[in-house]
């Protein structure tokens, strides 16, 4: 992502270095506001980022610091910054890149470090956005006191992104209705159709377990495998299908509320229903023969559990969650080969 940053600055395209780096430090700000709640501080307003944060907002200028250091110093002065805000779609007259360079150099030798640099354009670009924020707003209020735009329409703008994220309608027979006839319908509704659930699994479930057994046998293959491929495929479809649904939204409350569902799904699947079989094995004493199957499924859970326990899941974890499925049918194969059984 910050690769993609650097060459989209470098490039000629009409985006400004506000714009571009403006959510990532929206989002360090988040972080600090985060952490200072949990340590039951007040929430910051200053201009600060993470340490991490910050470092990662450093690598990102420091290709344009190295390039405006024309004389290879570790500083820049004010027509270098001038000249690099210029090239970044940043009009910013050379008076106010004084102020605030001067506000990041209390030296006031007329030039700044990279760790000053850093500061500076972190100043900058919040203050920008800010400005930005404000003209706005005022250019709304005045839209309305013109009559050019309805204050609802002034709300509906405004909470644009939240009414994305939310997105969830109302069946139109039920739109009409107060909140608490709403809410009654939505749960009789909702018993009705996992009542019907229950129903077709309770109708099917067995056949397809013949189903299952008969296509290992006429391949030569055990059971167990043909049914570890294709049983999760069904019973999980709906969740698959809804979480692709939230997380193609792309905000974090979607994605969070897509990660959950599948997590859900697999604690379901793998624990609470591993729980019912052991019981059932034990209460109608069933010859014990799944030692490795169960091995394998816990040891993948824990897997899922250090993957799900981090704050920020990336691209790599789920390549990896997702060759969890295959390897589990080779850590069964080679604990079965062991003797594990």
């Amino acid at each position: 992502m910050d690769g993609a940053i650097i060459k989209m600055l470098h490039s000629n395209s009409p985006v400004t270095l506000s714009g571009v780096l403006y959510p990532m430090i929206a989002d360090g700000q988040q972080k600090i506001n985060s952490v200072r709640k949990s340590k039951g501080l007040r929430r910051s307003y200053t201009v600060s980022l993470l340490d991490k944060d910050k470092r990662r907002l450093g690598k990102v200028l420091q290709p344009f610091f190295d390039k405006y250091d024309t004389d290879g110093d570790g500083k820049i002065d004010v027509s270098e910054m001038h000249a690099l805000l210029a090239d970044v779609n940043e009009q910013v007259s050379t008076e106010k890149v004084k102020g605030w360079m001067a506000k990041m150099d209390p030296s006031n030798s007329g030039s700044i470090d990279t760790s000053e640099f850093v500061d500076a354009m972190l100043l900058y670009i919040t203050a920008k956005a800010h400005e930005q924020s404000e003209e706005a707003d005022e250019r709304k209020k005045s839209a309305i006191l013109k009559g050019d735009l309805a204050p609802d329409e002034e709300e509906k703008s405004s909470s644009e992104d939240e009414q994305e994220e939310e997105d969830v309608e109302m069946p139109e027979d039920l739109q009409q209705m107060g909140w608490k006839e709403q809410q009654a319908h939505i749960m009789k509704r909702s018993a009705k159709m996992m009542g019907v659930g229950t129903l077709i699994i309770l109708v099917f479930s067995d056949p397809m377990v013949d189903v299952m057994s008969n296509v290992g046998a006429r391949l030569s293959i055990p059971p167990f495998y043909v049914a570890f491929v294709l049983a999760p495929l069904a019973s999980n479809a709906s969740e698959f299908i809804a979480s692709y649904n939230y997380a193609g939204k792309k905000t974090q409350k979607t994605i969070t509320v897509s990660l959950a569902a599948l997590e859900g799904a697999a604690c379901m699947n793998n624990t609470f229903c591993l729980a019912i079989f052991m019981a059932l094995v034990y209460f109608q004493g069933i010859a014990w023969k799944f030692c490795a199957e169960t091995v394998s499924i816990l040891l993948i859970q824990l897997v899922v559990v250090c993957v799900a326990v981090q704050k920020t899941q990336r691209a790599w974890h789920g390549v990896l969650l997702l060759c969890l499925f295959p390897l589990s049918i080779v850590l069964v194969a080679a604990l079965e080969g062991a003797g594990l059984d």
